[in-house]
């Protein structure tokens, strides 16, 4: 019985080191939008490792899960948001996920969505492969709940050299409301 349970322990042992190795690496940096001012200004509301487009998205102390800060983008471009870029190899598996959220006070109305979205590029910045988006939040989303959203696993194409996690806010003129971005992985 002695020779059972420590050839037992053993094994046990040896699956969960195996298990270690294949365990999922987070690459994104400061996902959790903890971290700023970004992009070497002194602009707090820009958060560390994460590319801002358009003039309404910022780190913002407003709405935070499990932290001081998220990621808020809100309505005054058709396409607004923040991206950044994690390094891949073609057959890399890579996944991405987000927690998002609209408040009842500036709920998302109209044809506004909150969106992830996971994109390839090879090492000149052309992109490669099939961008995959979904959108998280609408108009028809819970307000005041943080909600999950993830895409992948999803294989690195040929030519790839980065993949790219954007959170993502789209509008026409007739929506308003805005939304949070945190614990990006």
């Amino acid at each position: 019985m002695g020779r059972t349970r420590g050839c037992l322990l053993r094994v046990l042992a040896a699956l969960l080191l195996a298990g270690a190795g294949l365990a999922r690496e987070n690459v994104v940096r400061n996902g959790s939008m903890e971290r700023g001012p970004g992009s070497g200004g002194p602009d707090p509301r820009v958060p560390a490792n994460w590319t801002l487009f358009g003039p309404t998205a910022e780190r913002s102390s407003e709405e935070a899960l499990g932290g001081s800060w998220s990621l808020k983008i809100f309505g005054s471009d058709t396409t607004v948001g923040a991206f950044q870029d994690v390094a891949v190899s073609p057959g890399d598996s890579v996944t991405i996920s987000a927690m998002l959220y609209t408040r009842s006070g500036d709920r998302i109305s109209g044809d506004a969505e909150a969106k992830i979205k996971l994109e390839f590029f090879d090492a000149a910045d052309n992109p490669v492969g099939t961008p995959v988006e979904i959108t998280v939040l609408d108009a028809t989303s819970p307000a005041d709940t943080w909600t999950p959203a993830s895409i992948g696993p999803l294989t690195a194409p040929a030519g790839a050299a980065k993949a790219r996690m954007v959170c993502v806010w789209t509008y026409t003129n007739a929506s308003f409301g805005s939304a949070y971005w945190d614990e990006s992985v």
